[in-house]
């Protein structure tokens, strides 16, 4: 009897860390995903400053910094759905 509970005990908390991981890997796939709007957003507000001819100094270090965390959360997101190490 006292096998049964500790063999019961142990499944509970193997799906209980299963399930665990598989939400924290949710969430970590949607902040990505987040990022990666967010960069997108950046550089497409660069591209309407330089056509309107008002781009400025910082807005080509906003465009370099939303490129950077599209290429990161890009990277991150296209080696998560292959189930492999991102490069950075």
């Amino acid at each position: 009897m006292a096998d049964d509970s500790l063999g019961t005990t142990a499944q509970y908390e193997a799906a209980y860390r299963g399930g665990r991981d598989a939400v924290l890997s949710v969430l970590s796939g949607v902040m990505w995903v987040v990022l990666g709007a967010v960069g997108v957003g950046l550089l497409w507000m660069t591209a309407i400053a330089l056509t309107n001819g008002t781009a400025s100094l910082a807005t080509f270090l906003l465009a370099l910094f939303g490129a950077v965390i599209t290429v990161l959360a890009g990277d991150e997101l296209y080696h998560r759905l292959l189930g492999r190490t991102p490069i950075f």
